[in-house]
């Protein structure tokens, strides 16, 4: 008796951890989503003074659910006198193998912002900003973008 009783622990045991280590077919991953428009942009930017830039993007599925922008300076597009950032929008893709993912090509205009500042370290200031929104690729892979060029108030302005 003893022995069934072990062997109906292990055996219990055994199809316990397995149903752990099964696969649902659950995944995720993320992606660049695409902006399709800038909703504002300042018409000038001011050293010590934060900005909200807004935009909308598109969600093309289903399964993909927004989960924020990054923003970074491009330097290498950058010169002396304009300061290139570059934003993308992301969203998480969750799916699963069962499952697939309609298309909806919904576009999100709900006031998603970004916050700005004029980073006062940065020499030689520049005499603009072009904020870049990333907008999908081409034909050939290249990125695309829409971007705004915003001046930069000068010390001798004030």
């Amino acid at each position: 008796m003893k022995k069934v009783s072990i062997a109906a622990v292990l055996l219990t045991l055994v199809v316990a951890v397995s149903g752990c280590l099964s696969d649902d077919g659950a995944n995720f991953y993320d992606e660049a989503i695409p902006t399709v428009s800038i909703d504002s942009v300042p018409d000038m930017l001011e050293v010590g003074k934060e900005y909200d830039i807004a935009f909308s993007y598109s969600i093309p599925t289903e399964c993909h659910t927004y989960i924020g922008n990054q923003g970074r300076p491009d330097i290498e597009a950058s010169t002396d006198t304009t300061r290139v950032v570059s934003f993308v929008a992301v969203a998480r893709v969750q799916y699963n193998s069962n499952d697939s993912c309609k298309t909806i090509d919904l576009v999100k205009d709900n006031g998603i912002t970004r916050p700005f500042e004029i980073d006062p370290t940065i020499d030689p200031r520049p005499l603009e900003y072009e904020f870049r929104f990333w907008t999908g690729r081409d034909s050939n892979g290249n990125d695309e973008f829409i971007s705004r060029v915003v001046p930069v108030k000068q010390e001798e302005e004030e």
